[in-house]
């Protein structure tokens, strides 16, 4: 999906424009994903709306909103995190029937298109 959103940066005048296709696990975690999508763009969007440019302009902040877009879609599908302190959404996710003891069934996010200007 793309996404075009205003960056927290002061004077709001600087906006990201990205796409991104995410990798998972098997056909029945794409399934569940793209039922869940709506929520998914709504937390990404968020995500990416509370960002700063200075944040997303780095290698480090490209991965870390990676990291944050495979989190918020692996709870969508009803994985959590074990580690503390990994990326949280502020929304609490709707499970699917996916098992709990499984790693999460986002295995990758991949940018096509990253601009901010």
């Amino acid at each position: 999906d793309q996404f075009t959103v205003n960056l927290a940066d002061d004077g709001g005048e600087r906006f990201a424009q990205l796409a991104m296709t995410l990798e998972v696990v098997d056909g029945h975690a794409e399934a569940a994903l793209k039922a869940r999508m709506p929520a998914i763009r709504s937390a990404i969007l968020l995500v990416l709306s509370s960002s700063s440019s200075k944040d997303l302009l780095t290698v480090a902040g490209k991965q870390k909103l990676a990291d944050q877009v495979a989190a918020i879609a692996g709870r969508e599908l009803g994985w959590q995190a074990e580690a503390a302190g990994a990326a949280e959404p502020a929304a609490q996710p709707r499970k699917v029937s996916l098992p709990q003891a499984r790693p999460n069934p986002v295995l990758a996010v991949n940018f096509s298109h990253f601009i901010i200007q």
